[in-house]
């Protein structure tokens, strides 16, 4: 018996527009977005930008703030538990 997926949970301050609820949208080069419904599809390598917002606090993006600031290397993707190495 296969097991069914389950949907995608997005939260409700996330639409189709997700862009333009940040005002940081069009500068901003970080790959991992709070904000994008699609996250789980991106990886970050360790030495590309980081989301600059302050005013928003996710487990996995303080955790991507120490590892940029402390020079770790490798790939990653947000996980159930934060970030997830993959490489």
């Amino acid at each position: 018996m296969k097991k069914k997926n389950k949907p995608l949970r997005v939260s409700p301050a996330v639409g189709d527009n997700w862009t333009k609820k940040c005002p940081r949208f069009i500068s901003c080069n970080a790959p991992l977005c709070p904000l994008d419904p699609e996250l789980h599809k991106r990886i970050w390598i360790a030495d590309e930008p980081v989301c600059t917002r302050k005013d928003i606090s996710l487990p996995w993006l303080e955790q991507q703030r120490r590892y940029k600031k402390l020079g770790v290397r490798g790939y990653f993707k947000v996980g159930r538990r934060g970030l997830k190495r993959i490489r």
